[in-house]
């Protein structure tokens, strides 16, 4: 469990945390259209934080792609499926290996995506 910091609410005299769940999307099946924009992670668009576990890849490089990228949003993607995982950045967006670059993700392997600067979309694991 995480505590959301500096969000304490008051009532009367007593003062209580709020709990903070990331956003998750369990048992996703990565898209075997292997090319940028498919599989995309909708959870997070509203959302700074969120888990994606990618159950079903059946096929190496069959595909996911993250949410744009926006200063402070964190993304942990756990491939549980059967083969190697692509990862797509939004579009326009980096990875860190270039604009519109994919990264791949072992099976079993667990990769965190953050976004810590403002300016061009860029997400770094």
């Amino acid at each position: 469990m995480f505590t959301r910091f500096g969000s304490n609410t008051s009532s009367g005299n007593s003062t209580k945390n709020e709990d903070y769940r990331p956003a998750v999307d369990a048992g996703l099946t990565a898209s075997v259209t292997q090319t940028q924009g498919n599989g995309a992670i909708t959870v997070a668009s509203g959302e700074l934080n969120c888990i994606v576990q990618v159950a079903t890849c059946a096929t190496t490089n069959d595909t996911i792609t993250l949410p744009a990228a926006v200063v402070g949003r964190s993304v942990l993607v756990a491939n549980d499926g059967a083969e190697t995982l692509r990862i797509w950045p939004a579009s326009g967006e980096n990875l860190g290996a270039g604009a519109d670059t994919a990264t791949t993700l072992a099976t079993t392997a667990r990769a965190r995506f953050t976004c810590a600067v403002a300016g061009p979309g860029r997400m770094e694991d």
